[in-house]
């Protein structure tokens, strides 16, 4: 009888933590030169509210740079970070903007109950800014 009880335990607690692990079909970031396009798919989203978009650079600490509300199971989801140019990420030194830059990106579930769950997996994406793009970039940012 002990056996039978722990066998059914053992089946609960394996099928709890399943149930609740979030995957997704597709976590991929592309770069233009000018922005970042991440795009994602959930054949599932089951207790999501909401996406959370974080980004680090240069293996510094992850920041938010936006969110996008959970629409529906099958649904292709794009957030584009065009503010990846202007982004100092944290440093007050000009020069730090030039070059190749890595920048890695990952999203938090946050489910409906208020609670969150960091998804496994980070895409990276390499950006060239150079001084006469972050310039002009600067510049367009001022008339909008």
């Amino acid at each position: 009888m002990k056996t039978k009880i722990y066998i059914l335990l053992m089946v609960l607690g394996v099928s709890t933590l399943l149930a609740g692990s979030i995957k997704l079909d597709e976590f991929s970031a592309k770069t233009d030169g000018n922005s970042v396009t991440l795009s994602w798919m959930a054949p599932s989203e089951g207790e999501i509210a909401k996406y959370e978009i974080q980004r680090s650079c240069e293996n510094s600490a992850f920041s938010v740079i936006g969110e996008e509300q959970a629409a529906g199971a099958g649904i292709r989801y794009e957030f584009i970070d065009n503010t990846v140019v202007f982004s100092k990420d944290g440093s007050d030194d000009d020069d730090k903007l030039l070059g190749k830059k890595n920048y890695s990106y990952r999203l938090n579930f946050i489910l409906k109950d208020g609670s969150s769950s960091l998804y496994d997996q980070t895409v990276t994406a390499e950006l060239e800014v150079n001084s006469v793009k972050n310039t002009w970039g600067m510049i367009k940012e001022m008339f909008r």
